[in-house]
């Protein structure tokens, strides 16, 4: 019986082949030499951004705090007129009660009056 080993012959590899292959790395090392300096570019330009934009918030909420304050005390305010404004009806109703008393002592003392003198 014949043996049927097959023997795997590794390529060789040629110096053109090795100059291509060289140059493709070189390639790709300069594409990502490019990238990885656009992505340190992006990181740079978003974390400026967040930056900003946590400087904004925090002056917005130091803002709001103060607007808060400056409501509230609007608030106060306007709850002591509007009890003023209520006591103030209070005192016209009073004076009108007192009043309208006095108006009807006076009528009814006219009536008895009226009816002992007659």
């Amino acid at each position: 019986m014949r043996s049927r080993k097959k023997f795997y012959q590794q390529p060789t590899m040629s110096v053109e082949n090795f100059a291509e292959l060289s140059q493709l790395v070189k390639v790709l090392a300069e594409k990502i030499d490019r990238l990885e300096a656009f992505s340190q570019s992006r990181h740079d330009e978003i974390y400026a951004k967040l930056t900003t934009l946590d400087t904004t918030t925090n002056g917005l909420s130091a803002r709001l705090e103060g607007l808060n304050q400056k409501l509230e005390t609007v608030k106060q305010t306007v709850e002591k007129k509007a009890d003023q404004a209520k006591l103030e009806q209070l005192e016209k109703k009073l004076d009108e009660m007192e009043n309208r008393s006095k108006r009807n002592n006076i009528k009814i003392f006219t009536v008895f009056r009226d009816l002992f003198r007659g």
